[in-house]
């Protein structure tokens, strides 16, 4: 059974025949950040690349999650071969001329491409020397109810090379998060969006020398969501060599209130897939979930706990409440987790879910449940 909590899969399998695990969720949109090392590369990445090839097929058709992104897919022809192993999946795969390109997957019967294209060329030497993003506009579709959502997925660049090498490296993180916050900035807060991928630094402490992380401009901004914060400040790593995350997602101010809070998964199918971090890939799947019941019609109140009245009108939340100090709300689900913290302008509610939320106002405190009803 799924908890509301940060969990971090530990599977316990052992060999490729044993049963790896789909995250695929009816209610929710599950997203997930794969760089796949060196993906058919003849000469780096692992050496087999059939194998390889095989294993990250059995990965993701199990996963089966609804959008993954995807770093380090080298050959053009293992990529196609990949997709014919896929047919519930279309994919773009990124277009710039250096070898480790970055692709997005999505399953066909939730997107519909609208469009896909490489931005901010001007800075093409600060992003990883031509690693520019890669922006995917999607129509979406769930339960017959249409919305968009815009997919950023980088491939910055990593912490290698000579000691003055590594600091040129984090220089050119700092600026190319500065020029993509700033795009990113300009889409405005009715768009849903999402900027995943391979970040390789950290939310927390930068991995150059313990500096500052170079993604403040991330974290400070209240506008956006750093969905995979819990793994830096936990020091839970996304590769199988070192304990810091550097596989993210961050959530802009559209999407980030669809979040469904500390649903950050690792998949870790080093057992279910024997010598994975050789064969396969040396990053490991990190998995988020968000909320898309974007037109929900309804919210039945079954329980008055006090005389104030809310309601959700499918698009906001209505009532009394509204004048109520709404700015810490508590929201449990029906095994008293926490399922959201902050202001009710900012709670999307979860459907088929029976949840209670609490207002503070002093001495006061107020509960509401509900259940959402189409």
């Amino acid at each position: 059974m799924m908890r509301l909590i940060l969990v971090f899969l530990v599977l316990i399998s052992s060999s490729l025949k044993a049963q790896l695990t789909s995250y695929n969720k009816s209610e929710t949109l599950d997203i997930g950040q794969l760089n796949l090392e060196w993906f058919g590369d003849s000469i780096n990445g692992p050496n087999d690349n059939n194998l390889q090839l095989k294993n990250a097929f059995q990965l993701i058709k199990t996963m089966d999650l609804d959008l993954l992104s995807l770093c380090e897919i080298s050959d053009s022809n293992y990529w196609k071969r990949l997709l014919n192993l896929l047919p519930n999946y279309e994919g773009i795969l990124g277009k710039y001329f250096q070898t480790q390109k970055t692709a997005v997957l999505f399953k066909k019967d939730k997107f519909k491409l609208i469009y896909a294209k490489h931005i901010l060329s001007q800075y093409s030497s600060d992003f990883a020397s031509g690693r520019l993003p890669l922006e995917v506009a999607l129509e979406t579709q769930f339960e017959n109810k249409l919305d968009t959502i815009i997919v950023w997925v980088i491939h910055l660049k990593s912490n290698v090379g000579t000691p003055i090498q590594k600091y040129d490296s984090y220089n050119k993180r700092v600026n190319s998060s500065t020029y993509l916050k700033n795009y990113v900035d300009q889409i405005g807060k009715r768009i849903k969006g999402i900027v995943i991928g391979d970040w390789n630094d950290d939310f927390d402490t930068s991995i150059y020398n313990s500096s500052v992380s170079p993604f403040l401009n991330w974290i400070n901004d209240t506008n956006y969501v750093v969905a995979t914060k819990n793994l830096s400040t936990k020091k839970i790593g996304t590769t199988a060599s070192y304990p810091d995350a550097i596989d993210h997602m961050v959530a802009n101010y559209g999407l980030k209130k669809l979040w469904q809070k500390d649903s950050v998964y690792v998949v870790n199918p080093s057992k279910q897939i024997a010598g994975y971090s050789t064969n396969t890939s040396d990053h490991f799947p990190v998995i988020s979930r968000y909320y898309w019941n974007n037109s929900l019609s309804s919210i039945k109140n079954i329980v008055a706990e006090s005389e104030f009245k809310l309601y959700w009108n499918g698009n906001t939340w209505m009532g009394d409440l509204l004048g109520f100090n709404q700015k810490h709300i508590s929201v449990y689900n029906d095994i008293g987790l926490v399922i959201f913290e902050g202001n009710l302008t900012d709670f999307y509610p979860p459907k088929a879910q029976i949840f209670v939320i609490n207002f503070q106002n002093d001495n006061l405190l107020l509960s509401k449940k509900f259940f959402l009803i189409e």
